[in-house]
């Protein structure tokens, strides 16, 4: 009986699953045979993580455009050009698209690190063009102001700053992250401009990341080149 179930359902490649226990089954490689019961696919961590990963790289794409909608739409807002009620709809239809990504299997963490950079693009790229114009603004000072005006007018108010973030996941009673934090009942005005300043502090983290890289590189190169003429006959 188990060879006719093999021959019948051998080539569909999935696992045949008892409907109660009592049962007895017999394994033929990747398959296992029993009465009467339902068919489901053999799961396969492998493929569901490298499936995972391609999905999420193809949404890259697309998330980084949803997050440049969404600035451009807070930009409408903060300059008056949206009322509340519209940009409330907006933010409900662009949370809906990216629940959609998620549901079909993209990474939620990077496809809102994604978003997040696309939403500081349409106001940071101008603001840093216009900055970098100016013959007294270097491009580090253009950067960090152009990523404070990003952040004042390209994100929604009520996101959580940095150290609201870490108050809220961890439970941290710091006096520092209190007073980097904005109060709940703050006007927007007010978290714009924690917001401003937390974005501007990612850009100087970066920076300084970016500035210790300069350096460990040219200390590198200036130890090889020492190393080098050492090794040098004379």
């Amino acid at each position: 009986m188990a060879d006719d179930f093999k021959g019948n359902y051998g080539a569909l490649g999935q696992v045949y699953s008892l409907p109660r226990e009592g049962y007895l089954s017999q394994d033929f490689g990747n398959q296992t045979v029993g009465p009467p019961g339902i068919l489901i696919d053999e799961p396969s961590p492998v493929a569901d993580y490298l499936k995972s990963v391609a999905t999420t790289i193809g949404d890259l794409p697309s998330a980084f455009g949803r997050g440049i909608a969404s600035g451009v739409g807070e930009i409408g807002y903060a300059s008056g050009l949206v009322d509340k009620g519209q940009i409330e709809k907006f933010r409900r239809a662009m949370k809906s698209s990216s629940n959609l990504a998620a549901s079909e299997g993209a990474n939620p963490i990077v496809s809102e690190v994604a978003q997040e950079f696309g939403k500081l693009a349409p106001a940071f790229i101008p603001a840093f063009k216009v900055l970098r114009a100016l013959p007294f603004m270097g491009r580090a000072g253009s950067a960090l102001t152009a990523e404070a005006i990003s952040g004042a007018v390209s994100l929604d108010p009520a996101t959580p700053t940095i150290s609201e973030q870490v108050n809220k996941d961890f439970g941290l009673d710091s006096e520092i992250l209190e007073m980097l934090s904005p109060d709940p009942n703050d006007p927007e005005i007010i978290r714009r401009a924690y917001q401003a300043a937390d974005v501007a502090g990612i850009g100087l983290a970066f920076e300084g990341i970016l500035k210790t890289a300069q350096s460990a590189k040219k200390i590198y190169d200036f130890s090889k080149s020492f190393n080098s003429k050492l090794k040098e006959p004379e």
